[in-house]
């Protein structure tokens, strides 16, 4: 993946856009395909961005992209795609506006109410099998490379990667997540759930954006290329069965709600400092 789609996480319609590099400074991830030891044999080619999941014929690997107008798969063996609309409660909403008054007392409510109370639309991309294939994708706001003057992407295509995972990888990777150890070998949980040390939980799902070998990278020595994690993290495993398993669960964690990923898309913005809406005016 190229560096100006890595600037960018899923939008869902608020134009909001997630400061990929600082926020993702605890994600554990990690993956491996049918064997212990991960690879990048399903790696994007040719340069194109790429989306990563993965498929074991069991569990719900769908991800939720950002919205374009139009989304095409050009290989439907490989995936179907759904657009998905969600409208958040008034309850969801007025968690969020108490969030945003935490957050910074001196913004506008009232639009802050509006924009979040406008319909939501992505897309969910559900894979039906392991294997490659490219998205054509146009018309969207938000999260897209390539943008044009007027505000709307150009057509770009996007690999979309789709891992061959096993059931017993699943097994794996969760008692890993689960796991009390201590040192490099506690649990995932014990901050990704709880939000200690601000990390972000993983259903916010950033680990569809990084290829198998970033991950467990990432997971392992808390570095993906020239990027390192603002707080050490550099897990360890107590088999070869965990290692192999991290990547196809963390893959299954992330929301496949769109109601929820859109309150924790604004939950992370509202917590890095940002706000709907312009300031109160004095």
């Amino acid at each position: 993946m190229n560096a100006a789609t890595k600037k960018y996480l899923l939008v869902l319609g608020l134009g909001i856009p997630l400061l990929h590099g600082c926020q993702q400074s605890k994600q554990v991830a990690a993956n491996a395909q049918a064997t212990a030891t991960p690879s990048d044999s399903n790696a994007s080619a040719g340069g194109n961005d790429a989306y990563y999941t993965g498929y074991d014929g069991n569990t719900d690997f769908s991800i939720l992209l950002p919205r374009f107008r139009s989304i095409v798969v050009k290989d439907p063996s490989i995936a179907k795609i759904e657009a998905v609309t969600v409208t958040l409660s008034a309850t969801i909403i007025d968690q969020l506006v108490l969030e945003a008054k935490a957050a910074n007392s001196a913004f506008e409510e009232t639009r802050f109410r509006e924009k979040l109370g406008k319909q939501q639309t992505t897309y969910r991309i559900t894979p039906l099998k392991a294997g490659k294939t490219v998205l054509v994708t146009s018309g969207g706001r938000g999260g897209a490379p390539g943008k044009s003057q007027s505000g709307f992407s150009k057509s770009v295509d996007i690999d979309l990667i789709v891992s061959p995972y096993t059931i017993q990888q699943q097994t794996a990777g969760k008692a890993r997540y689960d796991a009390e150890g201590s040192g490099t070998l506690t649990s995932c949980k014990s901050c990704h759930e709880t939000g200690e040390e601000n990390a972000p939980p993983h259903e916010l799902g950033r680990i569809m954006e990084i290829s198998d070998s970033e991950a467990l990278s990432w997971v392992k020595t808390g570095e993906i290329g020239s990027r390192s994690a603002r707080i050490p993290h550099a897990w360890e495993f107590s088999s070869d069965e965990e290692e192999s398993g991290i990547v196809p669960y963390l893959r299954s964690k992330q929301t496949h709600d769109v109601e929820t990923l859109t309150k924790l898309v604004v939950e992370e913005q509202l917590a890095n400092g940002g706000f709907m809406g312009p300031p109160v005016k004095k």
